[in-house]
């Protein structure tokens, strides 16, 4: 068992576990549950500076989703980001680490996109402090949704730039004009 964990920990599906071990895929994810199933985990926001929450924020608010699962009492944060850019994965893996975030990589097949996922009901709560969810209709559809800002009178200024930074890194493009 402990070989198996390792080896999904190292980011092989469970799929291609049972077809490697040619153990079915049942039995492995009876056996393997506990690495399996992601826990909740702590967001310590007093170890990040204001800048870093701003940052935070600003690109869940740009290039973010979070969503409760009531059934299992799940508070789930994504942040989906364009595979190349590597920089700001790493700033985003590094400022979750230090508030103590747990935190998983998914990258869907033939998409050049990286999801971050975390489980967190501070951070869910957090966030939902200072945005509010605007999804768009088109018909029957749900599109294109997004996240206003509740209220950003009382920033600061450091956070304030972390903001804008963070949203820039998520929707943003930065250079010379080009006309």
């Amino acid at each position: 068992i402990a070989y198996l964990s390792q080896e999904l920990k190292k980011g092989i599906s469970l799929r291609e576990l049972a077809r490697k071990t040619n153990i079915p895929i049942g039995t492995l994810h009876y056996n393997l549950s506990d690495v399996l199933t992601k826990k909740q985990s702590k967001f310590l926001i007093e170890k990040l500076s204001d800048w870093e929450r701003g940052y935070l924020l600003g690109l869940f608010a740009s290039d973010g989703h979070r969503y409760y699962i009531a059934k299992m009492g799940s508070y789930r944060i994504y942040f989906t980001l364009n595979l190349n850019e590597k920089p700001i994965h790493e700033r985003l893996y590094k400022i979750l680490d230090k508030s103590g975030l747990a935190h998983s990589t998914f990258k869907p097949k033939n998409i050049n996109l990286v999801r971050i996922n975390c489980i967190s009901k501070a951070l869910y709560h957090f966030l939902d402090e200072y945005t509010v969810y605007r999804p768009k209709k088109k018909g029957k559809i749900w599109i294109n949704a997004k996240y206003g800002l509740k209220d950003f009178d009382d920033w600061g200024k450091q956070f304030t730039y972390g903001f804008i930074g963070g949203y820039i890194d998520g929707d943003g493009y930065v250079g010379k004009d080009r006309n």
